[in-house]
């Protein structure tokens, strides 16, 4: 038996705006300790305007948010966006993250601080509550919003992601300093230089359907080429990213579902009482054959489980 199987047996706990989604109020937040206790710090986490894209439902349900993953963009799940809108009848809304694609960059890289941008992106499309489905780094952005602020969430998805991640991810941290590393010879134009950045990136990222997600992040601006997300940034807030904040109730409102990829180990046997810890109705699913980056390798499977999530 697969580590998936083990891990769906051990566990079962019960940018564009489109003006025609439904009017709604934003509440203000129930849980959120930190607009409370840290007051002093509040003008460093000011929200940002995210950079977004809205696929318009044919039913006045409560949207869905989609949350990238580190090093990704909301473009990465335009065709499951799309897909799920068809399925579900549900608007669908992708976005980019603080410090990726063409959203605002800011210092501050702290999950409580990228989940107040998702309530201001909330706010900005009058939705008062949404279904947010996260991926790996957006999967933790997730969960934070909805121990932080339960009642704008109706039911979460988390993507090959757990709550604390108890081993060092050497992998994410060797391809993070392989870009810092690569410099873009002298007049190279946006095609060479990924082919370049291809090439010494390879021995570090040898999946070249990753390679190539990650390569989407080389673009030219200003005349020179160069990475859009803040490297900078992400790499002093590593460590951070590695656990959601500590301190908030755990999140009974609704559902929360995880999805593991079968060969991935970004959800361990270690991870479960976490995972029952923060979310008490919560369930673990495994689509086997895939690893951490199931929304590429997996589409059809991901997009299956998704469907009845939003369905039931």
């Amino acid at each position: 038996m697969g580590a998936g199987q083990r891990l769906a047996q051990m566990l079962m706990f019960t940018s564009k705006y489109t003006s025609s989604l439904p009017k709604y109020r934003v509440n203000q937040p129930t849980n959120c300790i930190y607009r409370q206790l840290c007051s002093k710090t509040e003008s460093k986490r000011q929200p940002l305007r995210l950079s977004h894209n809205v696929y318009e439902g044919s039913h006045p349900e409560t949207p869905v948010l989609i949350l990238h993953g580190l090093l990704g963009s909301g473009k990465n799940f335009a065709g499951i966006a799309k897909q799920l809108v068809r399925n579900t009848g549900r608007t669908v809304v992708t976005f980019d993250a603080r410090n990726h694609g063409n959203s605002e960059h800011a210092d501050d890289m702290g999950f409580e601080a990228m989940a107040s941008d998702v309530v201001s992106l909330l706010h900005e499309l009058q939705a008062e509550t949404c279904i947010p489905i996260g991926h790996s780094l957006g999967g933790r952005t997730a969960m934070t919003l909805a121990l932080c602020w339960p009642e704008l969430v109706e039911k979460l998805v988390l993507i090959d992601i757990s709550p604390i991640h108890h081993s060092r991810n050497l992998e994410v941290l060797h391809i993070l300093k392989g870009m810092v590393e690569f410099h873009p010879p002298t007049g190279a134009s946006i095609w060479e230089a990924r082919r370049y950045a291809s090439i010494e990136l390879a021995p570090v990222i040898q999946d070249e359907s990753v390679r190539d997600f990650i390569l989407t992040n080389l673009v030219e601006r200003d005349g020179r080429v160069q990475w859009r997300v803040n490297l900078d940034v992400i790499m002093r807030s590593f460590r951070e990213l590695g656990r959601i904040p500590l301190g908030y109730p755990a999140y009974a409102k609704g559902q929360a579902l995880f999805i593991a990829g079968g060969q991935s180990d970004y959800i361990k046997e270690e991870d479960l009482p976490d995972i029952a810890k923060f979310f008490p109705h919560s369930e673990v699913k495994t689509i086997e054959g895939s690893d951490h980056w199931v929304h590429y390798h997996k589409p059809r499977e991901l997009i299956k489980l998704l469907t009845e999530f939003l369905n039931d």
